[in-house]
């Protein structure tokens, strides 16, 4: 409980052909730590194939799921076996084709929203043109002898607007009021004169008129009825090619995401402790002494005599690098990640969590010794669940231990005259507790140092 387990360098031997199955068991026996360290003569690297393969495969899923929606993963069987290489390839060929379809599929549904988004657009600015019942190509013909411009003004500029227009030989025609915006037309022979000062003054702004709505107003309807239908129709085979066509391999994407799971322990070892030669692969890496017999036990039924394990002491140089492996009773694995937040032990360092829980809560009800708001603490972390649920047991004990010191202060709430106190209130005996603190700090610091 004080320190982390005990360690063994370990080296394995199998056939390169049976190493996606050894990673695997390794990994699910959840004890074994990869190291660089190989054996001599072990040079090669017969993951390194392999681990690319799974990257990009791994990628390609990663892809299909964000943009077609596949997140599905196939029961873990009871003794599952990973793919090996050509597999691994079969599978990344096979996504290749999916993505392709699937990135297809989502590119049309961008271009159907855009389309969608476009003829909304076209809509609101229909209903504003269509009041004024006028074939618009023809008002904004630029060879006409009409100067007419469609646009809008802030409402408190109208009035003035209209006066300055009119003695200017112009003529303004309210259609539609939004908010405090008025939308209007300007008309008035070509060579009256240029307008754009006045109108800018007044805050006008131009209306962008698409070339759809350049028509007279029954014909910018009907194409809208049109556009409508279209981009409905073509939502709706959106929403079967997408179901239908790639629905049909909800089947097989679940099964792949399994199979790349169970081939990520060989693609994630290839790049530290694996390496080869000849038919031969090798792992090297580190694991606790008492953990060796099970596993000893599992590659005995899994691979009979068909690897070869060597075990021996960690060297004093080696201590730096030994990975930290700490076990704690259930009752203290809450108090565990408060210790955690400062960092993780290196092997063969003090662990302080035992230490740490006692103190903890003790040094909290001495603090906070109350009988009502250490029961209030209790009963308000006895509710706590979901992401907070590991601050229950820490929050209940501290709460108990504020009961316990509220009882020896005699205080409930603040009050300290409600009950005698089973020690000393600190009310009356500060000076008293002041001295008591300073003693207990130092021998606290004494003995955690």
């Amino acid at each position: 409980m004080f320190r982390a387990l005990p360690m063994l360098r370990i080296h394995l031997l199998f056939l390169e052909s049976e190493s996606q199955d050894a990673a695997l068991l390794l990994a699910r026996h959840g004890v074994f730590g990869p190291a660089q360290d190989a054996l001599e003569d072990f040079e090669e690297s017969p993951g390194e194939a392999y681990r690319e393969v799974y990257l990009e495969a791994e990628a390609r899923l990663a892809k299909i799921s964000e943009n077609c929606g596949f997140h599905d993963m196939a029961p873990v069987p009871e003794e599952p076996i990973a793919p090996n290489l050509r597999e691994l390839k079969g599978i990344n060929g096979r996504l290749r084709e999916l993505w392709q379809r699937c990135s297809a599929c989502a590119d049309q549904g961008l271009k159907i929203e855009e389309d969608l988004k476009r003829l909304a657009a076209l809509r609101e600015t229909f209903e504003r043109l269509k009041s004024l019942n006028v074939d618009i190509s023809r008002l904004l013909n630029p060879d006409s002898l009409l100067d007419a411009r469609i646009g809008h003004i802030p409402s408190a500029n109208v009035n003035r607007l209209g006066e300055s227009l009119a003695l200017a030989g112009y003529m303004l025609t309210v259609f539609d009021r939004a908010a405090d915006q008025t939308f209007a037309v300007v008309a008035g022979p070509k060579a009256g004169g240029e307008l754009g000062g006045l109108l800018s003054q007044a805050g006008w702004r131009e209306l962008a008129i698409p070339e759809e709505l350049r028509t007279h107003p029954e014909a910018a309807s009907r194409y809208l009825e049109l556009e409508t239908r279209r981009l409905e129709n073509a939502e709706t085979a959106h929403c079967d090619l997408k179901t239908s066509s790639l629905g049909k391999q909800a089947q097989w994407l679940a099964q792949a995401r399994l199979l790349l799971a169970l081939a990520r322990p060989l693609a994630e070892t290839a790049a530290t402790s694996l390496r080869g030669r000849g038919q031969l692969v090798a792992f090297s890496g580190w694991m606790p002494k008492d953990a060796l017999p099970t596993l000893r036990q599992a590659l005995d039924e899994r691979f009979r005599n068909r690897y070869l394990l060597s075990s021996r002491e960690p060297t004093r140089d080696e201590r730096r690098e030994i990975p930290s492996l700490l076990h704690y009773p259930a009752w203290l694995k809450p108090f565990v990640p408060l210790v955690k937040s400062y960092g993780v032990p290196r092997y063969g360092e003090f662990d302080p969590s035992l230490l740490f829980a006692i103190t903890y809560v003790f040094l909290f009800g001495a603090m906070f010794g109350d009988v009502g708001h250490g029961a209030v603490i209790l009963v308000l972390s006895a509710f706590l669940g979901g992401k907070l649920n590991w601050l229950r047991v820490v929050g209940m004990a501290a709460g108990a231990s504020s009961i316990l010191f509220g009882f020896l202060y005699g205080s409930i709430f603040g009050y300290e005259e409600l009950i005698h106190p089973l020690w000393q209130s600190p009310m009356h005996n500060a000076a008293h507790l002041l001295v008591l603190a300073v003693y207990g700090g130092v021998g606290f610091i004494c003995v955690t140092l």
